[in-house]
């Protein structure tokens, strides 16, 4: 994303919030996203591997 940090961090809440009530997918390979996401304790998957390993890999700091 070619966003700033604060946009970034914004665009996580917002997510956050929606994902209460809807299911969302955001596919990122940025890591400052990914801090993010991790911050705001919403899981977090390593697809690198594929999504056969989509169980086994979420990420954790």
């Amino acid at each position: 994303m070619h966003y700033d940090s604060a946009r970034k961090e914004s665009l996580v809440r917002l997510l956050t919030e929606f994902g209460q009530r809807y299911q969302v997918i955001c596919l990122s390979s940025d890591q400052e996203m990914v801090s993010y996401y991790q911050k705001y304790q919403q899981s977090v998957y390593d697809l690198s591997k594929g999504c056969e390993y989509l169980v086994d890999r979420q990420i954790t700091q």
